[in-house]
């Protein structure tokens, strides 16, 4: 058939023919009409045997053939490039903080203190009055005041002062220490207080009633020419 329709768009010609041919053949649409014909046919057929051969076949996914007649005057459309991924730069970046989680062990309460029970208060015994140191003092003071000695030369400096003396005393009466506590800033009249405390040892010794084992005492000694 596709021979038929060939000889005739194309019949055998001479070299003298040509021209009138030419002037006298069919015209480019009827043609491009024939070929139009011709490939319609074509599928047709092909369709008809992949029917068939589907039939007796496998079921399978039918191909889907579409075909488009373009005209020689229009330029066939160009394909569409696949559009590209916009990227924007400027979009801010979103940063996701996650929370530490810290796992705290239960506060272990201490246990309450067990509260003794309340003690009653111990009988305070009335204390026994304690005796009078007084006549001790004084003759202690007595004795220290016998054995005190005015210096010569502060005599003649018409000197004066009153030197403070604290010494202790044991049990028995003996000296156990004895220093200038407050000095009369004359160096002549604080060695003859410190002497006459020294020189008065041993005292006697600390009356039992006082209960003291030891007497510790701060006396003022005075040096005055009046």
């Amino acid at each position: 058939m596709s021979a038929l329709i060939f000889t005739y768009l194309y019949p055998a010609t001479t070299s003298a023919e040509r021209p009138v041919r030419r002037r006298a053949g069919v015209s480019r649409a009827a043609r491009f009409n024939c070929l139009a014909l011709v490939c319609v046919l074509k599928v047709g057929l092909l369709l008809l045997m992949l029917a068939h051969w589907q039939s007796t076949a496998a079921p399978t996914v039918q191909p889907v053939l579409s075909v488009n007649i373009l005209n020689d005057d229009q330029p066939p459309a160009p394909l569409a490039a696949p559009p590209e991924p916009e990227i924007n730069f400027d979009r801010p970046v979103i940063t996701v903080t996650v929370p530490q989680i810290h796992f705290l062990a239960e506060p272990v309460n201490p246990p309450a203190p067990v509260q003794s029970p309340p003690q009653a208060p111990a009988a305070v015994s009335p204390a026994a009055p304690k005796a009078d140191a007084t006549p001790y003092h004084h003759q202690l003071m007595r004795d220290i005041a016998r054995h005190k000695r005015y210096p010569v030369p502060a005599k003649r400096a018409n000197q004066q002062g009153v030197v403070e003396i604290t010494f202790e005393i044991a049990a028995d009466g003996s000296l156990v220490s004895a220093e200038v506590s407050k000095s009369s800033q004359i160096p002549s009249l604080d060695a003859a207080a410190l002497a006459a405390v020294t020189q008065a040892s041993p005292f006697p010794p600390i009356p039992a009633a006082l209960g003291l084992t030891r007497l510790r005492l701060t006396i003022p000694i005075e040096f005055s020419l009046k």
